[in-house]
């Protein structure tokens, strides 16, 4: 397993630090997560399926966790659940299926490494030596650079929200996208569930301060209203029952998702 994450020294105060079991599940769920989109090939039955895994995402089961942890399954399990419940500030969330559970952090990007975004140690005393006249020149060189570009999504709100208002239009009238999402989420409306994503917290200033909190120069929609929706799910019809027997709730408003 190659690649490293950022763990913010933050964690000292949090909930997962104070029991020894949860921050070791915790860090283990940090390098599971895969960094990439992918296809992970998984056994079922006697046949052979792929699962597509988004970054921030890994596939969980209870006996090789609890063959690589060295932990019972079930206080895994427990502790994965409290990871998705509202007070671990929904750290988590859980997609399951009579087959197998994705795993989903909703806060990846905190922790991801971006490689390009740093500097080695070999690289920084070379970059050191730079004269006088180099560096005039690339100052200058910077600042006509910088007349000429455009502001990003990070400058301009109005830029963000046309953003995230295109991906969740597009996520919208993506059959493929519903349907894999309807296997996870059975009776939920999932465009409804994108709209309120979007009008209720994604194309607003708060959704866009969120978003300028990661480092990441790239906004990844796809990943991000995946995880609303498991979150926040609206049904498709109004006191009809889930899958658990339970009176469907109204359609929720969505809530900022907090850093813990």
């Amino acid at each position: 397993m190659e690649g490293h994450i950022k763990l913010h020294r933050a964690i000292l105060e949090s909930q997962v630090f104070a029991h020894p079991t949860s921050l070791k599940i915790w860090i283990w769920c940090l390098v599971k997560a895969s960094y990439k989109e992918r296809f992970v090939p998984l056994k079922i039955g006697r046949g052979v399926t792929s699962v597509r895994i988004l970054p921030g995402q890994f596939i969980f089961g209870r006996n090789k966790a609890q063959d690589e942890l060295g932990i019972d399954g079930s206080t895994i399990y427990k502790w994965m659940q409290k990871f998705a419940s509202e007070a671990f500030e929904n750290m988590i969330s859980l997609e399951s299926n009579n087959q197998y559970t994705i795993v989903t952090l909703l806060n990846w990007a905190h922790y991801q490494s971006r490689e390009d975004q740093e500097v080695t140690t070999e690289e920084q005393p070379s970059n050191s030596h730079v004269t006088a006249e180099e560096q005039r020149s690339n100052t200058n060189k910077k600042d006509n650079k910088d007349k000429n570009i455009s502001p990003t999504w990070r400058e301009d709100f109005e830029i963000y929200r046309k953003e995230a208002e295109e991906a969740y239009l597009f996520l919208s009238s993506d059959k493929d996208f519903i349907k894999e999402r309807e296997e996870f989420y059975p009776g939920v409306d999932i465009p409804l569930s994108l709209k309120l994503a979007y009008t209720d917290f994604w194309g607003k200033p708060e959704g866009w301060k969120k978003k300028k909190s990661s480092k990441s120069k790239t906004l990844d929609w796809r990943s991000t209203y995946s995880k609303a929706l498991g979150i926040n799910k609206v049904w498709k019809q109004k006191g009809a029952n889930n899958d658990s027997g339970e009176t469907a709730p109204q359609p929720p408003r969505l809530k900022p998702i907090t850093k813990w």
